[in-house]
């Protein structure tokens, strides 16, 4: 079983599941996956599921990287990403983190999967700053 999961069934929805220690080949495919919905060209909001994840530092390093080299990118289309973890420890250390070093588009740290649904709905569908039509958004 894979480590990451990227659906882009939902479109213009993508749903991430990080899920098992990852390996260097799982974050190849999530970075790749994540090039290919910026060329899309597109607005679209995500999801994030963090079950299980890998604190490797060659890993953590690369994911790093690349979400600085592509913070422009992230900024012009991801309209928002709600991230998932039920570890308390997680949600207040990504909090913090996200403090420090804000990511580029507007995220919410969620503590279940409905909340990240309907914070998706809420916050981010009806927003006229981005192009997003809620009616697009269809999640069961």
């Amino acid at each position: 079983m894979a480590g990451v999961e990227v659906t882009t069934q939902h479109w213009p929805l993508m749903l991430v599941k990080f899920d098992g220690e990852q390996t260097m080949r799982d974050v190849d495919y999530f970075l790749g996956e994540m090039a290919a919905a910026h060329a899309r060209k597109q607005p679209y909001a995500s999801i994030s599921l963090m079950r299980k994840y890998s604190s490797d530092r060659a890993q953590v390093q690369k994911v790093a990287q690349w979400m600085k080299s592509t913070a422009d990118e992230t900024k012009r289309w991801c309209v928002g990403n709600g991230i998932v973890s039920q570890s308390l420890g997680f949600r207040f250390l990504l909090s913090s983190i996200f403090l420090v070093k804000p990511m580029p588009c507007p995220y919410q740290v969620c503590s279940s999967w409905d909340e990240a649904v309907r914070w998706i709905r809420r916050d981010l569908a009806r927003s006229e700053e981005h192009s997003l039509n809620s009616s697009h958004i269809t999640i069961s």
